[in-house]
């Protein structure tokens, strides 16, 4: 998962794939944060909710932000964050009835079909469940930076 920032609001997506490494969903949602590393700990946890929604059992999540999954893993080795403390407490409320339910840190440049996910949710203020046929072929690369078309 990841997120797109814009002025005043963000905009997340998280990029639900099986064991085989297919996409089975993709979900986005509007965050009215613009802080970085809280409106990743959000997307988290939105993501969370949804692949309970799926009725989904083994997740392992991916954030490329450390400090959120430090602080989510609960060895932050730090004083507490108070701008993630709520955050994620309610993350581990939801992962309780997962097996798993633990994060792991990607690279950013592994997690670009995540970031494309969010910047093209955040251009076409797309939330929800986002049918993956209406998406740009390019967004949904690996090892890609998409571009939105300026025009």
């Amino acid at each position: 998962m990841d997120v797109s920032i814009d002025t005043d609001h963000s905009y997340g997506a998280a990029v639900i794939r099986d064991c085989n490494n297919r996409i089975q969903a993709i979900y986005s949602t509007q965050l009215n944060v613009t802080n970085p590393t809280l409106a990743e700990a959000l997307m988290l946890v939105c993501a969370t909710e949804f692949v309970v929604k799926c009725k989904l059992r083994k997740v392992l999540f991916f954030c490329d932000n450390v400090t959120v999954v430090n602080h989510f893993n609960d060895y932050a080795g730090e004083a507490d964050h108070q701008l993630l403390n709520g955050v994620a407490e309610r993350f581990k409320r939801i992962v309780l009835s997962l097996e798993g339910g633990r994060v792991q840190k990607i690279n950013w440049g592994h997690n670009f079909m995540a970031h494309n996910s969010a910047k093209w949710a955040r251009h076409h203020a797309a939330v929800g469940e986002l049918a993956v046929n209406s998406i740009d072929g390019e967004v949904l690369l690996d090892d890609t930076k998409w571009f939105p078309d300026p025009g």
